[in-house]
């Protein structure tokens, strides 16, 4: 574990709301994990920009775009958000795996009346 990372609430400029928390590592350049909650009346997914062009890596949302909406989902792309990772595995196996725990979440929020709230934490490992 990096024992400078930094500890980041996240906002967006402008605001006074914090929409997730985040461990930063300045030294590695990328997020160890981030803390968030599930919004359930997020609206349609937006396609992500591809910043790692050239190479075999997409960009990681450690806390997902299409778990939020609104500026909670614009908070979602910030530095401090994304890492890297391998392509297949993104397009594959982690979209699979939001889009089956987003679908769990919700179905249980329903059964239970929308009283119940789901924190998610989700890291990064070398």
């Amino acid at each position: 574990m990096d024992q400078n990372a930094d500890k980041i609430c996240q906002m967006l400029e402008d605001s006074e709301r914090y929409y997730y928390a985040t461990l930063y590592s300045p030294s590695y350049k990328i997020p160890l994990y981030s803390a968030y909650t599930l919004d359930p009346a997020r609206s349609r997914i937006s396609q992500l920009p591809i910043i790692f062009s050239g190479t075999i890596y997409d960009i990681g949302l450690l806390n997902p775009s299409s778990f939020q909406c609104g500026d909670g989902r614009a908070a979602t792309f910030t530095k401090t958000n994304v890492a890297p990772v391998d392509a297949c595995f993104n397009s594959d196996h982690w979209k699979n795996w939001e889009r089956t725990l987003r679908g769990y979440l919700l179905k249980e929020l329903v059964r239970d009346g929308d009283s119940a709230k789901a924190f998610i934490v989700t890291g990064y490992s070398t």
